[in-house]
């Protein structure tokens, strides 16, 4: 036999092995959905096939569905997508991603394009003012000091790192928001020229993940702190001179969007500093109507004062959890389901009796605040 045709069996034996791999590994009850690669990854749900309807049959909508459960249960998935992340990126320096933009020094950035390019509309951020001097009203009505503060978006505190070709349009859609905002009596706080003026110290936010690191979050963290305690709020401040800072390699998650995680490894500015707060139980937690799938965790420390804080945020809040429980006597977070943003549950702050509210978003989802509702005038 000649070499050739040696090759081609070896070939044609490889190939049909990994044809039979996945039928082996299904018909041996190992199929089924990466539920954590999934949601953190690619940012969504796994598919679940709905009953099949009678609308379904006729359309052939029942056959699609089936294919997108079968897709997302399908043996070695994971690990076929990742092989094939890393030799894009190994081999063409490309990123098989349409969730993460390359950008200049080493830089990536969430796809953010549509804010960057400021392609939000004014009506868009009329309802999202709407959505938020609902909840201030709904607070001073039950004299609960209400702040709003928006986490900025990584694109607007290291713009020139961004690919070329790509700028951030100003007035950035938050520079329109903000004043109307302000216009309909709600209290904002904007940190970012506190990043910004921070900038000289060290990085505020890693190359390959989309949050503030620990010194950009301080940064963050002593702008709201300031804010409050302008409007006679009591906040216990962290002593900088107590802060050791250190260099972590940490998960990042613009590396595990885009498939690269175990190719880059991504450095993290992480802060220590003493801190006597612990966690305790929630009177949230318990309940089991409209909260029991929400996140709630709660804090308490020997902070002087007797502020209760409630904090509605998304997961840079979990930046400023340490600096906020550090500070404050009693602090319970709230944080969105996968997927959904910045929740508001009124029952919470009935169960808790915050003395405030910190409301936070980040800034790039300005925009989604159009599938949050307005709370009732009479609220």
């Amino acid at each position: 036999m000649s070499a050739k045709n040696v090759a081609n069996y070896v070939t044609l034996i490889a190939f049909l092995t990994l044809l039979a791999i996945p039928g082996i590994l299904t018909v041996t009850g190992h199929a089924g959905a990466d539920v954590p690669f999934i949601e953190r990854t690619e940012r969504r749900h796994a598919f679940v096939a709905p009953m099949v309807s009678s609308g379904a049959l006729v359309t052939g909508g029942w056959e699609r569905d089936l294919d997108r459960q079968v897709a997302d249960q399908f043996p070695m998935r994971t690990a076929i997508i990742r092989a094939y992340n890393r030799l894009q990126f190994r081999v063409f320096n490309e990123l098989h991603s349409d969730q993460v933009i390359q950008g200049r020094g080493g830089w990536y950035f969430l796809d953010e394009r549509k804010y960057i390019t400021g392609a939000i509309g004014n009506a868009e951020l009329s309802h999202v003012a709407d959505v938020y001097a609902s909840r201030a009203r709904w607070c001073r009505r039950r004299n609960i000091a209400y702040a709003l503060v928006f986490a900025p978006n990584k694109s607007t505190i290291y713009p020139e790192f961004l690919p070329a070709g790509l700028a951030v349009a100003l007035p950035s859609p938050l520079d329109r928001l903000l004043p109307i905002l302000r216009k309909r009596g709600v209290f904002t706080i904007d940190v970012r020229p506190a990043l910004k003026a921070a900038r000289g110290t060290g990085e505020m936010y890693s190359l390959g993940d989309t949050h503030w690191n620990a010194a950009g979050a301080y940064i963050g963290y002593t702008a709201i702190a300031n804010a409050l305690k302008s409007r006679a709020i009591h906040v216990d401040a962290i002593d900088p001179a107590t802060i050791h800072a250190s260099i972590q390699i940490e998960d990042a998650d613009l590396y595990r969007l885009a498939g690269i995680e175990d190719v880059l490894q991504n450095r993290w500015v992480a802060y220590d500093f003493p801190n006597s707060s612990h966690e305790i139980p929630s009177a949230s937690i318990g309940d089991k109507g409209e909260l029991a799938e929400i996140p709630v965790s709660a804090t308490e420390s020997s902070a002087s004062g007797a502020t209760r804080l409630v904090v509605f945020g998304d997961s840079f809040s979990g930046g400023l959890a340490p600096y906020l429980s550090a500070s404050l006597r009693h602090v319970v977070f709230i944080r969105p389901r996968v997927g959904e943003y910045s929740e508001f549950t009124p029952k919470t702050l009935e169960i808790e009796k915050p003395t405030v509210v910190l409301d936070e978003l980040v800034e790039r989802n300005i925009g989604e605040g159009a599938q949050l509702s307005v709370l009732p005038p009479k609220s």
